[in-house]
């Protein structure tokens, strides 16, 4: 920052102004200190490899269940030291934002105002003080792109700074791989500068981390991303819908944190208006980014893709030629503070209850507040010595897992869980983030998809197979392909026929074993062809009954009903998962264990209150665990003077 800029004012006023917005940046962030589900997966797998059980989420596999490497590493650093993840996490994360508070004002900024004026926005950004803390790579990620805009303006264009340009690029995709999109066009920009020969040597050389990250990756793994990109791109949703989710995520970040949205839009028609050419390199990046977003059906976690397109747009500000003095000084912060002070979940107004209010539910387009949902049970403020943080259940579930010497545990919500039961529990995550062959199947829940939630059957015979270390799957192309995927995941690394395998894996040679899981569609039913009752103990493939896949069943009832229990006869010794759906809407789910009998098993259904309240005009029924053998008898809707009247 040029004290230059700063008019009459006092070097030593105007420092000490920005160092009180600076703490008060970090001490928004300390309010509202959380971690979430989700960064406890990559803490698991920092628990293992600091133990000396490789980069790995289960101990036995290899398979990389993080998105966040270079985070991991940090990470990693400070619990070899502090021995657990909770404390480290958050006081790291507020050191980090700290640094990128002061690379903002101390090497981004080019005038008081505008330094003032960014960390304004910063401190009422409900989506830039959330996932200051959570756990998730986001603080480093902040500080690393801070530090880019830094260099790219700060520095001639010359080779040693494109040298840095390079490696802090290299740094940040190697900290979340879909960065890489943010910093693409300020390379290619400054790359044009320089003799393409001298570009490419540095080039190569300044990559060198996210090069040897992706090596070892292929070499370790076997694949050269993220299994949760894996478990994205089989689960089956239509392009089309991706991008209806993302426009949905969009409409939510803006109706929840609606500076946020407003300072990125506002910021290319600035850049526009004050024709600054040289800015526009960093803020294509966010356009790319922006795209992205859109594109891959945005996130289940409110606001938190936005995050970094929020710090470019900020940078940029605090570069414009913004007026020193007279009342035009305030007019940009007074437009500020009435659209962040009036937003509906506004962070100034935090405080220790903040989800107990009605904030931390899944909203009806699948996107939560995630702080809300988790703070009172994960928030710094409300530790106390009677708590082990994070206190939350799933957590206990997990904790509970270690102690019974479980040895195979399957759940949806791994991150808490997975790390609490320890390296000796071999967690299945039936959203198939941390599960390499799961990962590779279709989603079942293709009609009612929530992102990052995209849930998968589980083979008939898979946890025999993990249990017993004896391959027991059922259908013969899964059988070929994990026989083959497990040599690659568990296998010696150093071998001729893994790296056949993976050579394969990679260029779609087994696809095709997978024909028989990716080709089943959803069974669709009238309610009035399914509601004839069945004997119990019918035979599970008796004409009349209705066979069900990895999708499931779905049956249409015509209308709205309000019943408050259903009637079943599924296939015995089976799990499923019934969804209450109201015009392709989840209301409700409950799980159904078949009796252990020969046949078909009659059971009762209750309905949800919420659901029941609000009406259902059809239920999705999907297999969830079994013998792969799965099949609905008939579907019978029960009044109150039968619900109790079923027959056993």
């Amino acid at each position: 920052m040029d004290d230059a800029n700063r008019g009459d004012t006092s070097v030593y006023m105007t420092r000490a102004l920005l160092a009180v917005l600076v703490g008060l940046l970090v001490i928004m962030a300390l309010r509202s200190a959380w971690v979430c589900d989700d960064s406890y997966i990559a803490f698991r797998t920092v628990d293992n490899f600091t133990h000396g059980y490789g980069l790995t989420w289960n101990v036995d596999e290899r398979v990389q269940a993080f998105t966040n490497p270079l985070w991991v590493f940090v990470v990693s650093f400070f619990y070899l030291f502090t021995g657990e993840a909770y404390y480290t996490s958050i006081f790291l994360s507020l050191a980090l934002t700290l640094l990128a508070g002061i690379v903002l004002v101390r090497y981004v900024s080019r005038s008081v105002v505008g330094a003032a004026l960014a960390l304004t926005i910063l401190i009422l950004s409900k989506a830039f003080i959330d996932y200051s803390t959570s756990g998730l790579e986001n603080p480093l990620s902040h500080l690393l792109l801070l530090a880019f805009v830094a260099v790219f303006l700060g520095r001639p264009a010359d080779r040693k700074s494109f040298l840095w340009l390079c490696l802090i690029a290299a740094l940040g995709a190697t900290n979340r791989l879909d960065t890489i999109l943010l910093y693409l066009p300020a390379l290619v920009w400054r790359a044009f500068k320089l003799p393409w020969k001298e570009t490419l040597k540095t080039a190569l050389v300044g990559f060198l981390p996210l090069i040897l990250w992706e090596l070892f990756s292929l070499l370790y793994y076997g694949f050269p991303f993220p299994n949760t990109y894996y478990a994205k791109l089989c689960a089956g949703i239509p392009e089309s819908s991706m991008m209806v989710q993302g426009l949905v995520y969009y409409l939510d970040s803006f109706n929840l944190d609606p500076i946020t949205l407003t300072v990125i839009a506002l910021t290319f028609v600035l850049l526009f208006v004050y024709r600054r050419h040289g800015l526009w390199p960093l803020a294509l990046g966010s356009v790319f980014y922006l795209l992205y977003i859109f594109r891959i059906g945005g996130d289940f976690m409110s606001g938190r893709f936005f995050v970094a397109p929020l710090l470019i747009a900020v940078a940029l500000l605090a570069r414009l030629p913004w007026p020193q003095r007279g009342a035009a000084v305030w007019l940009p912060f007074l437009a500020v503070g009435v659209l962040g002070l009036t937003a509906p979940r506004c962070p100034v107004y935090s405080d220790l209850r903040y989800g107990t209010r009605g904030e931390g539910g899944i909203a009806e387009n699948s996107i939560a507040d995630e702080r809300a949902w988790y703070y009172q049970s994960t928030g710094l403020l409300r530790d106390n010595r009677t708590k082990v943080m994070p206190a939350h259940p799933w957590y206990m579930t997990g904790d509970s897992l270690r102690l019974n010497a479980v040895k195979t545990a399957t759940t949806g919500v791994v991150g808490f869980e997975g790390y609490a039961a320890g390296p000796t529990v071999h967690v299945v995550d039936r959203h198939a983030l941390t599960d390499a062959l799961l990962a590779r199947l279709p989603s079942y829940r293709n009609a009612n998809w929530r992102p990052g939630h995209l849930g998968r059957q589980i083979p008939p015979g898979y946890f025999a197979t993990i249990d017993e270390n004896k391959y027991q799957l059922k259908d013969t192309g899964l059988y070929l392909y994990y026989d083959r995927l497990n040599h690659v995941i568990c296998g010696k690394i150093w071998s001729t026929r893994r790296f056949a395998d993976i050579w394969r894996f990679n260029t779609g040679y087994y696809d095709h074993l997978l024909s028989n899981f990716r080709e089943k569609p959803l069974v669709t039913v009238a309610y009035a062809d399914i509601c004839t009752p069945v004997e119990p103990r019918t035979l599970w493939n008796a004409p009349g009954t209705f066979r069900i896949y990895g999708d499931g069943l779905y049956v249409d009832f015509d209308s709205v009903c309000h019943n408050p229990c259903l009637e079943m006869s599924v296939d015995h010794n089976d799990v499923y998962d019934v969804l209450f759906m109201l015009d392709d809407r989840e209301l409700a789910k409950q799980t159904l264990k078949a009796k252990d009998c020969y046949g078909l098993s009659i059971d009762t259904v209750r309905v949800w209150p919420l659901a029941r309240q609000t009406g259902y005009d059809a239920i999705h029924v999907y297999p969830q665990q079994g013998d792969g053998l799965y099949s609905v008898g008939h579907v019978r809707l029960l009044d109150d003077s039968t619900a109790c009247c079923v027959t056993p």
